[in-house]
């Protein structure tokens, strides 16, 4: 019960209520991976990124299998610079569920734009961008963007520049101007 009044108030905004509620949830069961996963969840609204992190890890630990907290996790991760770790789990996201297309459109970015050569695998990159794209049948923008990237980085300018204006005309037709700069 305090589990789900803590998912309801996170949900309606009231984070440091929802704490409070996973924190007595906790208190009776302390490895109850949905409690941590969103524990996770508020510490990361608030701005604790290593606080989420280790909540996330807990979730884990109680639930290996735990698509959403390996998803959510490589995402902290790849927002905090943490590539390695970040591709570890966007890879145990894809050997649970292998057409996770949000999970293969992000490791693709990784392969494709990360700045430390040790994690960039370009061919990798491009494989999963491709299937990504594939999947959504070349209509998801963000996808093609990324696909775009991939090329660039795999040396195949021309298919970059093609995939790049396809998502730019993409965006634009459907009024995402944001979107559109930043492709």
């Amino acid at each position: 019960a305090r589990y789900e009044l803590g998912t309801l108030l996170l949900g309606s905004g009231r984070r440091g209520q929802a704490i409070g509620h996973f924190r007595l949830a906790r208190a009776v069961n302390p490895d109850f991976p949905e409690v941590l996963h969103n524990m996770a969840v508020s510490l990361l609204a608030g701005g604790d990124i290593d606080g989420a992190v280790d909540h996330y890890q807990q979730a884990l630990r109680a639930d290996p299998d735990f698509l959403e907290a390996h998803y959510n996790l490589a995402s902290v991760l790849a927002a905090s610079g943490r590539w390695p770790a970040a591709v570890e789990h966007f890879r145990k996201v894809l050997a649970i569920d292998t057409d996770s297309v949000e999970a293969m459109n992000n490791l693709a970015w990784i392969f494709a734009t990360c700045p430390d050569e040790q994690v960039r695998d370009p061919a990798n990159g491009l494989q999963l961008a491709q299937r990504a794209a594939d999947l959504t049948d070349h209509a998801n923008v963000s996808i093609l963007d990324t696909l775009g990237a991939a090329h660039a980085s795999a040396g195949q300018f021309d298919h970059a520049i093609a995939t790049a204006r396809r998502a730019l005309t993409m965006a634009h037709d459907a009024g995402h101007t944001a979107l559109a700069e930043q492709i």
